[in-house]
């Protein structure tokens, strides 16, 4: 094939044309450049201004609008309200009043991040429903959130609850009016001869999973000899059913009376003048008598006046039993093991005991179980001394335990003749 015969050749083609079509390929290129370059104009302004406009988050298939979350609550018969967030409804909106201070967010920032906000009744409600046992995802499903969000509104309402000024209502008895209100009722309208009864305590084992050795330097020391890792709750409670003193700092392998020791209770009832003379405190025998502090008299086979006094001393005692029942009876969280950290989970405990008195202010009976918040628990009340590791001071001799108090408190009975029921 001859020299430029090939295909492409611009053999044959007239020069004259060859030089317009060179004149406009220039022209063509800058117009073609300039339409590019507006193009991305136009895509750079709709994006700026599709970034402007908040647009409500994509919640997924199933999932509920924040909007309307309150209108849910709403709709909700008052039968299901109490069954739900274990209290009535005017008791739900009391405590909102209290605490929508507290869970004041930022809208403009809510709007950015999620697209709705959370309303504080539904923050409320969130984590009412987990104290009350709800899994976290059956929160997810019901209030349309996502597992981060559900645990970060959790923790904001607890640490709310925790440190709302109002709900701060978990009092020692401090005053003489204080005194002898309990003591009238721990004696039952005269039932009970044992008067200046002011508080009864005892422990309670909350089940929780194995602290992580952050939290705890020695996590194997929260395992029991029942086989579960808890927390050792030593709480006081008057005759009103109110909790008056409650310390979760101990491990659930502790005695009770070493966990007594180390709260902050002991610590005031060894003061002088924390409580007048003639008034004390009810335990059971895990406990070690004291000034203060009145056990039943141990062994079998006792004297009448002894027989009497423990059963007259367990009639004040079981006011702490009946408190704890109605507390594990109304936060399903307490029924099974609770699955947040170490930190989390005691004040998990404290912010139950605190809603507990605020609904005994309010007359607030509790609410029948909801079944579905019982898988996985029982819903037993463990008392400590059933459970802790320590075999020497669940054994030891008791007889040897000083407590003049009740000495002359057996010597009254006895000198009245006051005899237990038959």
């Amino acid at each position: 094939m001859p020299p430029g015969s090939g295909p492409g050749s611009l053999r044959g083609v007239p020069r004259k044309t060859i030089g317009r079509n060179a004149r406009m390929r220039p022209s063509a290129a800058a117009r073609f450049a300039a339409l590019v370059t507006v193009t991305a104009a136009v895509d750079v302004l709709s994006n700026a201004v599709a970034m402007a406009v908040p647009r409500p988050r994509n919640t997924g298939i199933g999932r509920r609008s924040r909007l309307g979350m309150s209108d849910t609550l709403k709709a909700l018969s008052d039968n299901d309200f109490r069954l739900l967030f274990r209290m009535e409804r005017n008791d739900f909106n009391a405590l909102l009043e209290l605490v929508r201070d507290g869970l004041r967010t930022n809208h403009a920032m809510a709007i950015l991040a999620a697209g709705q906000p959370i309303p504080a009744d539904c923050r409320l409600a969130l984590a009412l429903r987990l104290l009350a046992g709800a899994s976290y995802l059956d929160c997810m499903l019901a209030f349309g959130l996502g597992r981060c969000t559900v645990f970060d509104v959790f923790h904001q309402v607890l640490n709310v609850l925790d440190c709302t000024p109002e709900l701060n209502n978990i009092l020692f008895p401090t005053t003489q009016s204080d005194f002898d209100r309990q003591s009238h009722l721990f004696a039952r309208d005269g039932r009970n001869p044992l008067r200046g009864c002011v508080s009864a305590i005892d422990g309670l084992a909350v089940r929780i999973r194995r602290p992580s050795v952050r939290d705890a330097p020695n996590p194997i020391a929260y395992y029991n000899r029942k086989g579960f890792f808890a927390v050792n709750v030593q709480a006081a409670v008057g005759a009103d059913f109110k909790v008056q003193f409650l310390s979760a700092i101990a491990t659930g392998s502790c005695h009770d009376s070493d966990a007594f020791s180390a709260s902050g209770l002991s610590r005031h009832l060894a003061e002088d003048g924390s409580l007048p003379d003639g008034y004390w405190v009810a335990a059971d025998d895990a406990y070690v008598a004291g000034r203060r502090v009145l056990t039943p008299w141990p062994g079998r086979n006792l004297p009448w006046e002894r027989d009497s006094f423990n059963y007259y001393q367990s009639s004040a005692r079981i006011f702490v039993e009946q408190t704890f029942g109605q507390l594990v009876g109304r936060w399903g969280i307490l029924w099974k093991p609770i699955l947040f950290s170490l930190p989390t989970a005691t004040r998990s405990i404290r912010v139950c005991a605190k809603l507990h008195n605020f609904l005994i202010d309010r007359s607030s009976a509790v609410p029948p179980v909801l079944q579905d918040d019982t898988v996985g628990g029982s819903g037993e009340v463990l008392f400590q001394d059933r459970h802790d590791n320590d075999t020497r001071l669940r054994h030891r001799r008791r007889d040897g335990e000083k407590c003049p108090l009740r000495v002359a408190m057996t010597r009254f009975l006895k000198v009245n003749q006051v005899r237990r029921p038959a």
